[in-house]
C-alpha cells in the first residue's frame, strides 16, 4: 500500500512540475510574428477609474505591440466591477490616452473571465485570425488554452514585465486552473 501511495505521489509531483513548466514557457515567450489583433484581458479598476498597476502593465504592453507594428487592432476584454465601472471602458480610455487611435480599439464588456473573453472573440473573428493574448505571465497558458478551445489556431501571448508578490499565489492558482480548464471547458 505504501508503495502505491509513493507512486501516486510521484505521479502528482511530475504532473505539477510539468504544469508549472507549461505555465513558465507560455508566460515568458514573446510573440515572434505579427497578429491581426491583441486581446488585452481585464483586471482590477480602482473606484476613481484608474487601472491597477497590473492592468496598467497589460495596457502598456498593448501600446507597445501597437507602436511596434506587431498588431493592427486591440480588443479590451473585461467585466463590470462591483463599483459599476467597466474594465473595458477604462482600458480603452487608457489606450487612447497613450496614443492608440480609438478606431483601432474595440471593447468587450462580457469578458468577466478567461472563458467568456474567448467566447466573445469567437463571435467576432474567424478561427484563422492571428491573435496575441495579453495578460500576466502566469495567465498566458490558460488564456491560450481557452482560445484553442474556441477553435482559434494562431495564438501567441505577450506578458508585461510586471511582477509582484501576489504572483506566487497566482502561479499556484494557475497550476490548478490550467488542468481544470482542460477538463471542464470543451469549446465555446
Amino acid at each position: 500500500m505504501a508503495r502505491f501511495a509513493l507512486i501516486i505521489l510521484a505521479f502528482v509531483l511530475v504532473a505539477l512540475v510539468a504544469d508549472i513548466g507549461v505555465i513558465f514557457i507560455n508566460g515568458f515567450s514573446t510573440p515572434s510574428e505579427e497578429a491581426s489583433v491583441a486581446v488585452i484581458l481585464g483586471n482590477k479598476v480602482y473606484g476613481d477609474g484608474t487601472p491597477s498597476p497590473r492592468l496598467q502593465a497589460r495596457l502598456d504592453e498593448g501600446v507597445l505591440l501597437y507602436q511596434t507594428g506587431k498588431i493592427k487592432r486591440i480588443i479590451v476584454s473585461g467585466g463590470v466591477e462591483e463599483n459599476g465601472l467597466s474594465e473595458a471602458q477604462v482600458m480603452a480610455g487608457y489606450l487612447s490616452a497613450h496614443g492608440v487611435p480609438s478606431d483601432v480599439i474595440a471593447m468587450d464588456d462580457t469578458g468577466r473571465n478567461t472563458h467568456l473573453s474567448a467566447v466573445a472573440l469567437s463571435k467576432i473573428f474567424s478561427r484563422e485570425t492571428p491573435i496575441i493574448v495579453v495578460s500576466q505571465w502566469f495567465h498566458i497558458a490558460r488564456t491560450r488554452l481557452a482560445m484553442r478551445q474556441c477553435h482559434f489556431t494562431k495564438i501567441s501571448g505577450a506578458a508585461p514585465h510586471y511582477v509582484d508578490a501576489r504572483d506566487i499565489y497566482s502561479l499556484l492558482r494557475e497550476t490548478l486552473a490550467l488542468p481544470y480548464y482542460a477538463v471542464t471547458h470543451k469549446g465555446c
